[in-house]
Formats: C-alpha cells, structure tokens, sequence
C-alpha cells in the first residue's frame, strides 16, 4: 500500500518527464521499486514481487529493467507466452536507441534482453522475429556466442539453451619511445644467445616499440596472445651504423589463480626473430618455445615459479659460415623463482639452468645462473626496481674449453606522469669474464622511455 501510494505521487507524467527533477523523481521511483522486490524474491514470495513490478509498470511503462525483470518472473513460472510482450517492452528502447551496444554499460544488459526476448518469440512460434533479436544479441559481445549457437538451433527447430555469459576480449595497446647511450655496442645480443660479440664501439641510440596485448577467458581459463615488435637504432661517433629489428610473438593459456593458495598453470607459445645490419654484417635469428610455466601461491602471499620451457632456434650470419659456430639447433631452459613481499620492498630469487645443444660444436653450452631482484614504492610517486644476474657458461666442446662468467646489474626508476604515459630512466652496467681473451667486455647502457597506453 505505502508503495502504491509513493509511485502515485511520484511518478512524472509524460507532459513533465523532461525536466531534471522529473528524471530524477522518475529514477530515484525506479530504484526502490527494484529493491522492494529483490526484497521479496530474496523471501522467496514471487507473487508479491510480480504484483508490484506489474502496479509499478502500470504508471511507468518504459522501465525496460522492471519490464525484462518481470517476463523472467513469468518465464520461469511456465508462463512462457505470457511473457512475451515483458521482454517486447524491455527491448523497445534498444530497437529505438542503437547506442546501447555502444556503451560498455549497458552492452551487457541489451544482449540478454535481446536473447530472453528471442525465447519468448520462440515459445509463441515467431521464428523469424527470433531470428531478428539473435542477430541483434550478436553484437553485444557478452552474448555472441549464445546467440550465435541460438540462430542454428532456431534452424535445426531445437528450443533455444538458457542464456549463459561470455566474457568479450580485451585489447591493450602500449606504444615507447626511447634515447639513450651504449658505450661497447654488442653485435649480437645475449638476450637471445648465451654469448655475444662486442663492437667496441659507443653511441647513442634511439628505441621505437610497440607492444599489443589481447585477453580473452577460454576454456575455464585464460587466454593470453601478444605481439610486440621493436626497432633500435645506433649513430655511433666513429660513423659506424648498427641497427636492431625484433619482433616477439607470445600466446598463452592459463588455468584461473587459486583463491587462497594452490598452482597455477601455464602452457606458453613463443616466436622470437631479430635481424641486425652492421656495416655489411648482416645477421638474423628465429626462436621457437613451445613449454610450461607453473606458479604455487601459498596462503602467505608467496610465490613459488617453475619453467621448462624447450626451443629450437635457426640462427644465420651469411653463407660463408663456418660449421664449427653454427648457431643453430635446439635448447632448453628451466628455471625456479621464489617471491616474497616484505613492508618494503617486493623481492624475487632464483635460479635457472640453460642448454644449448646447437650444431656448431664451439657453441654448445651449459649455462647455471641465478637473479635476484626488487621493486618497491619511492617518494614523488615513483617505483624503483633493481636485479642483478650472475652465471656460469660452460664451453664444454670447445677446442679451448672456454669458460665464461657473465654479470648484469639493472637499476630502473619509473613513474606515471599522466594517466596514460609512464616515464622510465633505466642504468644497465654488464661484464663478461672469460678465460678467452676476445670474449671479455665490458658495456654501460643508459635509457630514457616514454610509454603511452591507449
């Protein structure tokens, strides 16, 4: 009664519905209606809930939420036809108003309108008007694929299945521009081989990047596919030119994170290639992963990695080669990675065994290392990160035996200077030990990074 009264006085007419109290009137009325009964059905009394969405209806009849509301009531009490003209009701602003499916909001909300409006269709034998909201449903990403499988069943005259969410992709894009100094520029790069020849030669260099990330929820799990090109380019002072173009391809499934403790697991695709041209030396190399990456996260907050992660890899210079170092072949790398995170500061240990079984016999190598680093909040809203990484490079079908002991410490302060740019200032310092004399260098890199998310 005390709600009958209230939409009485409070609902606007259609002569006095534009003006900004009368909305607000009009919506503020909406949103009690709608807690009065989730009041009752949480009681489990539907006729009461029914009998005030149909009092309410009666004096507002474009609530398309109270009118969807109610053909569901109706729907699940078997009155399937007689839901019909609820769910026509709720759909009669998405007919009228196309913006719906364009705003992230309400794109959810008029898929499953569309598709309960197409049941009831069904149910009366409309099977063409069915057709039309399905196809209209489509467009709403959350409802795609249920009404993608409803449009062949309306074909194969099978009733339509209850509705059932998917949830759409998720696109990122970041994009970085970036200068810097190098003072002993290596020709090939020890991200991507155990070893590396050095140049000895310095210069700033200037870095374009870009990186495009699509996620997805499959299969109870989730899908991770990334595409991250980039290009480097050297101006040293002796007018000698060098210049870098890598591309890293990467696509993952993953099971969900545990909600207390318990494994994650990952299944993990990689493409790798980098082509470089240095004053006629012209290089290229592609690497193909294919392994597992397995997380334990622990009631604590700790973290427990492991990898295995197999590769091929085809490695080229020119056809003058000489077998003893060809590059190419195949390897694998496991790896074991504890973290920890303290009041201040985030910290990561571990280690990583890599092997390369490789063609050239100067090149098949045992490589045993381990890093350490952190991350922790700075003042002025900055983020500081350091690591350090230290290993051991066994030569061990090498004519001299070769043994190396390559060092690498990072330090990279970042912070975002609006929404959507980070500004980063990296210091690289690394040096190679070894006990042949032309393998030995030493290299300083320092960068400046602008990032923009779109």
């Amino acid at each position: 009664m005390i709600l009958g009264v209230f939409l009485f006085l409070y609902c606007p007419n259609g002569s006095t519905a534009e003006s900004k109290e009368s909305m607000e009137r009009l919506k503020t009325n909406r949103e009690i209606t709608i807690t009065y009964v989730n009041h009752y059905l949480s009681l489990g009394n539907k006729a009461k809930a029914e009998s005030i969405l149909k009092g309410h209806l009666t004096v507002d009849v474009d609530d398309y939420e109270a009118s969807h509301l109610l053909g569901l009531l109706t729907w699940e009490g078997g009155q399937k036809e007689l839901a019909n003209p609820y769910f026509k009701a709720a759909c009669k602003q998405i007919y009228l108003n196309p913006k719906h499916f364009l705003e992230p909001e309400l794109e959810r909300m008029t898929g499953a309108y569309l598709y309960h409006y197409a049941q009831s269709l069904q149910a009366i034998g409309n099977t063409e008007k069915s057709k039309t909201a399905l196809k209209l449903a489509k467009y709403s990403r959350y409802v795609s694929e249920a009404a993608s499988v409803g449009l062949k069943n309306l074909d194969a005259g099978v009733p339509l299945s209850p509705l059932e969410f998917s949830e759409p992709g998720l696109f990122n894009m970041l994009a970085s521009f970036g200068v810097g100094y190098d003072s002993n520029v290596l020709l090939l790069s020890e991200d991507t081989l155990a070893v590396s020849a050095q140049s000895q030669t310095e210069s700033l260099s200037s870095l374009m990047s870009a990186s495009l990330t699509y996620l997805k929820p499959m299969w109870d799990g989730l899908f991770s596919a990334n595409f991250s090109p980039s290009f480097q380019y050297y101006a040293s002072t002796n007018a000698q030119t060098f210049n870098t173009l890598s591309t890293h391809v990467e696509a993952s499934w993953s099971t969900p994170p545990p909600q207390d403790s318990g494994w994650k697991h990952e299944w993990v695709s990689q493409f790798d290639l980098t082509f470089l041209n240095s004053d006629g030396l012209e290089f290229y190399q592609w690497i193909k992963t294919l392994g597992y990456e397995g997380q334990n996260h622990y009631w604590n907050g700790d973290d427990l990695k492991v990898a295995v992660l197999p590769r091929y890899q085809k490695t080229t210079f020119d056809e003058t080669s000489d077998p003893d170092i060809e590059r190419t072949g195949l390897g694998a790398k496991l790896s074991a990675d504890y973290s920890k995170v303290f009041s201040w500061v985030s910290a990561t240990g571990g280690l990583y065994y890599d092997r390369s079984q490789v063609k050239g016999k100067g090149y098949r190598t045992h490589q045993l290392g381990t890093v350490i680093e952190g991350t922790r909040s700075l003042p002025y809203q900055l983020s500081g990160n350091v690591s350090f990484d230290f290993s051991k490079v066994w030569y061990l079908e090498a004519d001299d035996l070769r043994i190396d002991t390559p060092m690498k410490a990072n330090l990279s302060v970042s912070r975002m200077v609006t929404k959507k740019i980070q500004g980063t200032f990296e210091y690289q310092w690394k040096k190679n030990f070894s006990n042949t004399v032309d393998a030995q260098y030493a290299k300083h890199t320092i960068t400046l990074t602008g990032t923009y998310e779109f």
